[in-house]
């Protein structure tokens, strides 16, 4: 257990943890072998289970926009792989498969969740650390303050190809911005954005930091086709994504 704690700390997701919390986690993670060809990862699915990989190596494919699959991404020692299982809404991102055999701490979601609602402090603490891997994952650095500051700028000032505008909402080759017929407009980044869904004809970004509502507008089943799609691009261009 002393062994596994000690491993658990090399991951960023862990890094701010004390040595108790890292026993807490220890405890409810166990060792695991992967061969050449196992699926770790199924984008659209649950996501069960978070991959903190020892040694071994998986590529990352996301789903085209064409029907096909692009390889998006690869990991190897030192990464984490499946970190939706501890950040809502819970669901797999990318489709992850075993490219030579993997060796990883493997933690249940539901355990580790479960001893974040015990230990309020880990909890926290657990979260930061899982919003540090899809800022590095994404290939830019959304946790930069100023480096969000610069982003808004450039789309409040329109200096990126405007997609729609219908007034209050605008989608931008590099963000959405919801009521942008006031003066503190919403900026979200769209490499920030994990999920769009609709409810009750609002845009719902699922996004790093929270949810993010947009008031009703016309048309919203389109704008929400349109904003996955430019969400999928900037994924495809960067060729980086979490899971």
């Amino acid at each position: 257990m002393f062994e596994l704690a000690n491993q658990l700390k090399d991951f960023g997701i862990f890094a701010e943890l004390d040595p108790e919390q890292l026993g807490r986690v220890a405890s409810i993670s166990r060792l695991q072998e992967y061969p050449k060809g196992a699926q770790l990862t199924t984008e659209g699915e649950d996501a069960e289970f978070l991959y903190l990989i020892l040694t071994g190596r998986a590529t990352v494919k996301v789903h085209h926009p064409s029907g096909g699959t692009g390889v998006l991404d690869e990991v190897g020692p030192g990464d984490e792989l499946g970190w939706s299982a501890v950040t809502p809404p819970y669901r797999y991102t990318a489709t992850s498969e075993v490219a030579e055999p993997i060796r990883a701490i493997v933690i249940r979601g539901a355990d580790l969740r479960a001893l974040a609602e015990r230990d309020h402090r880990l909890g926290y603490l657990v979260s930061q650390g899982a919003l540090r891997i899809v800022a590095r994952r994404y290939g830019r650095a959304i946790g930069s303050h100023d480096d969000l500051r610069v982003k808004d700028m450039r789309a409040f000032g329109g200096q990126e190809r405007v997609i729609w505008d219908n007034g209050k909402v605008r989608l931008t080759t590099e963000a959405v911005l919801l009521e942008v017929d006031t003066d503190t407009p919403d900026v979200i980044p769209l490499e920030s954005i994990h999920e769009v869904d609709v409810e009750e004809r609002c845009l719902v970004l699922r996004a790093v930091g929270g949810d993010v509502r947009s008031s009703p507008t016309e048309h919203v089943e389109e704008l929400a086709a349109l904003v996955k799609d430019e969400v999928r691009r900037v994924r495809l261009a960067y060729r980086r994504v979490g899971s």
